[in-house]
């Protein structure tokens, strides 16, 4: 728990640095107290690691999602496959 703690506030450092980045080159005034920008830089690091867990998570059982919707498909006779018999 802890090392995932680190690596969010690490994580929402970078996200800060892009924050101040952006604040400077758009010439945006700083109102917002540090404990703010903290927050959102924070949950910015976990939203965005949403699509990427999903996707670990597609990648490592996406064989038996897929043989689990192909099962639940095959009860409907038109989506079965037909096999191809060649003409030769």
């Amino acid at each position: 728990m802890i090392a995932l703690a680190l690596s969010v506030w690490a994580a929402s450092g970078v996200v800060r640095s892009l924050m101040q980045g952006f604040e400077a080159a758009y010439h945006i005034e700083k109102g917002r107290p540090f404990f703010r920008n903290a927050a959102r830089s924070m949950l910015l690091v976990v939203l965005s690691s949403l699509p990427l867990l999903a996707a670990c998570g597609l990648i490592l059982f996406g064989g038996y999602i897929d043989r689990l919707v192909m099962q639940a498909l095959a009860v409907d006779p038109l989506l079965t496959p037909v096999p191809f018999r060649g003409i030769w």
